[in-house]
């Protein structure tokens, strides 16, 4: 079963700040950044239960080779929503606050 993903508008943005700032590092850094996040994704849109539950019903997918986690719930309408495009480094509270507002 494939899914439709809704990034949330949160997600989008930090999405586009970390390609921006690996853009001004590299455009090849950028490049594989941005595919590296699109095939995650697209590993999410496909088969969102191989990912681990790391918070009552959020599941987790690492972005291999960089420092990002993908952070989503599945529906019961056949959606997942992308809550946070987020930079491991962070302060997990912030990130514990974009999962509760959902």
């Amino acid at each position: 079963m494939s899914y439709r993903l809704l990034i949330r508008d949160s997600a989008r943005i930090e999405y586009r700040l970390a390609a921006g700032w690996y853009a001004e590092k590299s455009k090849r850094a950028a490049s594989i950044f941005v595919a590296r996040i699109e095939a995650m994704l697209e590993s999410i849109r496909t088969d969102p239960f191989r990912f681990a539950i790391v918070d009552r019903d959020v599941r987790e997918a690492i972005v291999p080779k960089y420092p990002f986690a993908i952070y989503f719930r599945i529906s019961d309408e056949n959606e997942i929503r992308i809550l946070a495009i987020f930079h491991t480094s962070r302060d997990p509270a912030e990130l514990d606050s974009r999962i509760e507002t959902d």
